[in-house]
């Protein structure tokens, strides 16, 4: 296992594993978000000793996610930015980006960015073959 380089917070809450990489984020954030991760989050999981603000042997869950690492990476960048808030207010966003959103926002139930990603994608693909 590999910990991500942008995703490891020492005082995250949880650790979460797509493939081989470790994401150590905060499992508040993500389950505000998402009734999936939410109801995932008040499942048992194994967990990992660690340290939090200087206090050691804190367990922290270690959930298995069967998403990949680029995926993953993409939705923590849109919950848990480090410089914009929206994928799509600041720049436009890869057709890796949408997609994971799509399908990740789908899958977790994180309405608002499913909702957003289709209207994206849509904006660019009409149904309509006038436009």
């Amino acid at each position: 296992m590999k910990r991500d380089e942008e995703f490891w917070s020492d005082d995250g809450t949880v650790i979460l594993v797509a493939r081989d990489v470790e994401f150590r984020v905060y499992s508040g954030v993500l389950a505000t978000h998402s009734p999936v991760f939410r109801e995932l989050f008040s499942n048992e999981h194994p967990s990992r000793t660690v340290s939090i603000n200087g206090k050691d042997d804190v367990p922290c869950p270690v959930v298995t996610l069967a998403d990949s690492p680029e995926d993953l990476r993409h939705i923590l960048r849109v919950y848990m930015p480090r410089s914009h808030a929206s994928i799509f207010a600041a720049r436009e966003p890869s057709f890796a980006v949408v997609s994971a959103s799509i399908r990740l926002g789908k899958k977790y139930k994180m309405n608002s960015l499913y909702e957003q990603s289709l209207e994206f994608l849509k904006h660019f693909y009409p149904s309509e073959l006038d436009r």
